[in-house]
Order: C-alpha cells, then structure tokens, then sequence
C-alpha cells in the first residue's frame, strides 16, 4: 500500500497534466488513482484539498493565458482553463488573485506593452518594471 505522502505527489501530477479537462474533479483523480475518495481526501488532509489544487492549476493556467492574444473573450479563457462555466471561473480567478480576469488582462497588456517599449526606444524604467511588477505578482 502506497504512503498518503506517494499518494498526494501522484494526484498532484495527475491534476498537473489533466486540470484543462472540465470534467476533472476530486472523484475523477481517486478513480484514476483506484482509491477511494476518502483515502485521497485523507492524504490532502494538510494543506489545500483536491478541489483546491485543481482550481489552483486553472487560474494559473488563466493568467498564463491572459496576455495570449489567441484567447479573446471570458468564454474561451474559461473553456480553455478547465472551468466549466464563467460565473465560477470568475469567481474563484477573483478569490485567488484578488481581481478581476479583465484588470489582470490589462496589466499583462500593460506590462507587455511597456517591456516593449522599453526595449525599442528606452523608455522609463520604473514605470515599466512597476507594470511587470504587477504582472509578476500575479502569476
């Protein structure tokens, strides 16, 4: 039998590779596992539970896809995350980052933007490491 310690790490890689899929959930992980879902919730006993750490994986994946200029609307942002619905994703984007998904957004476009400029005609450092700053703290 595997220790709780082998269990969480092998959940964990599994939610890493699978948390874009809308379908993935706590029960998901513990059958893909073969345990039940009260062993799995007993090896995540410390720290945040499995639905925790799958929602962690998607609005990270969100704010890396925030400044992809192939993600255009809350709707795409949401499918492509592994939320199942806008309302939720916002809300739990919002909880766990603090704003919404559109004022990140345009401190990633903020942020790129300033970069650039910074780089083609050297504009102001501080303001643009200020923006990146931001954009930073959030990822």
């Amino acid at each position: 039998m595997q220790s709780f310690r082998e269990l969480k790490f092998r959940a964990i890689h599994l939610i890493r590779t699978r948390h874009t899929d809308p379908t993935l959930d706590a029960v998901s992980v513990a059958q893909a596992l073969h345990v039940s879902r009260r062993h799995l919730d007993r090896a995540f006993r410390e720290g945040q539970s499995v639905s925790e750490v799958i929602t962690a994986f998607r609005v990270t994946t969100a704010l890396d896809l925030l400044g992809s200029a192939r993600v255009r609307n809350l709707e795409t942002l949401t499918r492509l995350s592994g939320f199942t619905d806008r309302n939720t994703f916002r809300a739990n984007f919002v909880r766990l980052c603090g704003i919404t998904p559109s004022r990140a957004r345009e401190l990633a476009i903020e942020a790129t933007n300033e970069d650039l400029l910074e780089v083609s005609v050297g504009g102001s450092q501080s303001h643009s490491h200020e923006a990146l700053s931001r954009w930073a703290m959030l990822r």
